[in-house]
């Protein structure tokens, strides 16, 4: 004996599961869907402002409202595919025709 009284054996009660973390993912959030458009390099408001002849204020203003496609890298600065923009034109051609 060495002096200690051995612990009695408890048995521990099974902690529940903490639920599953629902991440869900927007359309504008998705942002390449092919090793192309993974490498095409990404446009700026200012660079979509010039394509579309708008100005910088109202395409980040399209893109907060859901109306232009586009991505914010890591919660920071907005970003946009060409690919996604030039889908997205067609798209508001078809609907205004």
């Amino acid at each position: 004996m060495d002096g200690h009284s051995p612990r009695p054996e408890t048995a521990r009660a099974a902690r529940p599961a903490a639920p599953a973390k629902v991440i869900t993912t927007s359309p504008s959030e998705i942002v390449a869907t092919t090793a192309a458009e993974v490498t095409a390099p990404l446009l700026r408001a200012r660079d979509v402002a010039e394509l579309l002849s708008l100005s910088a204020s109202t395409v980040l203003d399209w893109f907060e409202r859901g109306r232009l496609p586009g991505f914010k890298i890591n919660g920071g600065p907005v970003r946009f595919s060409r690919a996604e923009l030039e889908e997205w034109l067609a798209a508001q051609h078809r609907e205004a025709v």
